[in-house]
């Protein structure tokens, strides 16, 4: 167990603890905030599973990105300006699949106090409870964030999906200010 968190820590980061403001510096199996997805995936990836999720269609996601090379996350969700030829990654999700939510909610308070280690300057909300964002989906999330100066975050969240199996995904979140901006304020209106 204390291997899996490092290896997720270490995913997440490979700066000191005084750089850590900007979270252009973080990445997810190679993907950062910022750069394009090309570099990692080709656009038959990238546009292979396209999901629909949205009312607003400013975003679009790059859905199940795998790759045999991937370290720490079983698959990559990703997320760009819809039109964007370069497909600029905006938000990125990496998942980690559980047979039960207490083993993933473990993990998720291991994740947190690495992540508030290296922080001094971040908003981190408390683990929450909540029904998903989307008014057509029935699932419950734990999750925190830690808050950016700029807008940008990390999130945490451990999902719980009755009719999938595993039923339990933990993910590790970022999100660029615009993108975290449209999920609250656009994505489902």
């Amino acid at each position: 167990m204390k291997k899996l968190l490092a290896i997720i820590i270490l995913s997440l980061c490979f700066i000191t603890p005084s750089q850590a403001d900007d979270i252009r510096d973080f990445e997810i199996e190679g993907v950062s905030l910022g750069e394009s997805l090309l570099n990692s995936f080709s656009e038959k990836a990238i546009l292979e599973d396209k999901p629909n999720w949205f009312k607003n269609k400013d975003y679009s996601i790059a859905n199940n990105l795998k790759s045999k090379n991937f370290e720490t996350y079983e698959l990559l969700q990703v997320a760009y300006k819809t039109g964007d030829k370069k497909y600029v990654v905006e938000g990125i999700e990496g998942f980690i699949f559980f047979s039960n939510l207490d083993d993933c909610l473990d993990k998720i308070r291991e994740i947190d106090r690495e992540i508030s280690g290296f922080f001094t300057n971040v908003k981190r909300s408390p683990l929450r409870k909540h029904k998903h964002n989307n008014p057509d989906n029935s699932s419950i999330i734990h999750s925190m964030n830690f808050r950016f100066k700029s807008g940008a975050s990390i999130g945490l969240g451990c999902s719980l999906f009755k009719d999938l199996d595993p039923p339990v995904d933990l993910r590790v979140i970022l999100r660029s200010n615009d993108y975290a901006y449209f999920l609250k304020n656009y994505a489902y209106k």
